[in-house]
């Protein structure tokens, strides 16, 4: 086909989308006889009739359904490459979608929305405060920051500091239960798990690969939740050092098994490759990592 193909495949989503050549035609701009003209020469370029056309009204054949799925997507793409260009220049503006874990969201992420907000008064923000690593292609999600699960192939993950997780319990449960002196002694133990976590996956950050056969008996999709549930002397946790850091101090939880796990991990910001060059993004993770403080 022809380089201008590419406009016969424009015209054929209107037609699908519009549901008639008169309606896509006033679209368009352009005639009945050039929308048709378009979608005859599609068809024979593509040995497949598009439309059932009768008097009263058109319908897909089977290969114009498979076309229009084939079509959406590119004209998805074709949108996204669109107010890129048409970005590069302009200040941020438009809608940013930010997943963040809810601690970074109480304690990061308001001075960072209010800092960006006054350099960017046409950004519009959606938060989704959660714990979990979403699909950011499939949901839409500009960027994800405050975790540190893998990242698939086409996001980046941008490190912004670091922690370590911290196995603890209260000093009331361990003085009912005893401490534990090595890894395999939480096999006898109360262990509350974060749902995120998968069976293999329990214990995160081991030094060596001698897992444990935990059966937690509460597993909970909130990590200050489970905090509080260990505050109660329900069992043992594990979680980032920076959500218990004052109860570490204060006594009121106790870390336990400290040398069987790797001192650091890192802490990530994650965005899609493609959409980093559009300003509102590439603007806050600039400031996400000049004001980012560990």
């Amino acid at each position: 086909m022809a380089q201008q193909s590419l406009q016969y495949f424009e015209t054929f989503l209107c037609v699908a989308e519009l549901g008639g050549f008169t309606s896509a035609a006033k679209a368009l701009g352009v005639s009945k006889a050039a929308v048709s003209h378009a979608i005859r020469l599609l068809e024979e370029s593509l040995r497949a009739p598009l439309f059932i056309r009768t008097t009263r009204k058109i319908a897909l054949t089977e290969e114009g359904e498979i076309l229009l799925a084939q079509c959406e997507k590119i004209k998805q793409e074709l949108d996204i490459a669109r107010q890129l260009i048409s970005g590069f220049e302009r200040s941020p503006s438009g809608k940013l979608r930010i997943s963040c874990n809810p601690y970074f969201a109480e304690t990061k992420l308001a001075k960072l929305l209010a800092t960006y907000i006054k350099k960017f008064p046409k950004v519009i923000f959606e938060i989704l405060s959660e714990e979990r690593m979403p699909d950011m292609a499939k949901e839409n999600i500009d960027i994800v920051f405050g975790i540190n699960w893998p990242a698939p192939p086409d996001i980046v993950a941008r490190e912004i500091g670091t922690t370590r997780y911290v196995l603890c319990a209260s000093p009331q449960y361990l003085k009912k239960h005893g401490k534990p002196k090595v890894i395999t002694d939480l096999e006898n133990h109360h262990y509350i798990q974060h749902t995120g976590r998968s069976k293999d996956n329990r214990l995160v950050n081991l030094k060596n690969h001698t897992i444990p056969a935990i059966k937690p008996y509460l597993s909970i999709n909130n990590a200050n939740l489970m905090k509080h549930c260990a505050l109660q002397h329900m069992g043992i946790i594990q979680l980032h050092d920076y959500m218990i850091e004052p109860e570490l101090k204060s006594g009121k939880l106790v870390e336990i098994l400290a040398s069987c796990f790797k001192p650091n991990i890192p802490i990530y910001v994650y965005y899609q490759k493609h959409r980093f060059v559009q300003p509102k993004i590439k603007q806050f993770i600039q400031l996400l990592i000049a004001q980012y403080k560990p």
